[in-house]
């Protein structure tokens, strides 16, 4: 016989499963539809980038998952990505090599970075690199420009204060299809 619960405990298991639910939304694996949409929001940046863009694809190279996500971002980008009137050229950057990202002007962050995302969004401000990520955690707290999903629809977030932290714009186009927080 199934037990139904009522009052406190229904609205706690209630709350519980929303809020597992939403953490699955956010923690899903990339996939490459993530990074091509990911790819199209660089190509709204202004002023465009343009020519080969050195794209960093920063993981931790502690977490095997962490990995193994930023190879399947690396494939998805291939030997290069074209998007306007330039092309997206990625590499592999291990997580405590921020001084890589120096010359990156798009970063794609792979799932497992946890608190690196931090040292990440510094080098983006102090360099001006559009980041991205599907981990919408990394754009609801701030640490990433562009927060991309495509299942079950596809939804692309900006984070108006990493943006300006990192000193990015966008085309007004862009910003009237996208969700700005």
């Amino acid at each position: 016989m199934i037990k139904m619960l009522k009052g406190p405990a229904a609205k706690t298991v209630g709350l519980a499963a929303i809020l597992i639910g939403f953490q699955g939304i956010a923690q899903a694996e990339t996939t490459k539809r993530d990074v091509q949409v990911g790819a199209k929001a660089a190509a709204f940046v202004q002023p465009e980038l343009t020519g080969d863009i050195a794209t960093a694809i920063v993981f931790d190279p502690s977490n095997a998952a962490s990995k193994a996500d930023a190879d399947t971002i690396a494939a998805a980008l291939g030997d290069g990505m074209k998007i306007k009137h330039g092309t997206l050229r990625p590499k592999l950057v291990p997580l405590n090599d921020t001084a890589a990202l120096a010359t990156a002007r798009v970063v794609f962050l792979a799932h497992g970075v946890g608190d690196g995302m931090s040292s990440v969004a510094s080098a983006a401000a102090t360099n001006a690199i559009l980041t991205i990520s599907n981990d919408m955690s990394c754009v609801e707290t701030d640490r990433c420009v562009v927060g991309v999903q495509s299942k079950p629809k596809v939804s692309i977030v900006v984070s108006k204060a990493a943006s300006a932290a990192a000193n990015l714009q966008f085309g007004a186009a862009f910003l009237m299809m996208v969700k700005e927080r």
